[in-house]
């Protein structure tokens, strides 16, 4: 991400768009944090996130589907990086 904003400053659906845009590999680089945290984050606040095999698809040109951000039942928690 170009702005300076923290991986717990995104909202819920901004971190889902995220990671699902941009391999779990690269998103820490951009946020100064590590993959654990990022994973901790989507973990803590429910957001699904795509496996190994979904990229492996969009390298073979291939479109498979996201699995869907349902509702959480509590979004406006903090967590700490």
């Amino acid at each position: 991400m170009p702005d300076s904003r923290k991986l717990k400053d995104l909202s819920r659906q901004e971190l889902y768009d995220l990671i699902w845009s941009t391999p779990v590999a690269k998103v820490p680089a951009d946020f100064g944090v590590s993959e654990v945290t990022v994973k901790n984050h989507t973990n803590n606040r429910r957001i699904p996130r795509p496996t190994g095999r979904y990229w492996s698809k969009i390298a073979a040109g291939i479109k498979p589907r996201m699995k869907p951000l349902h509702p959480s039942a509590n979004e406006d928690f903090e967590i700490e990086a």
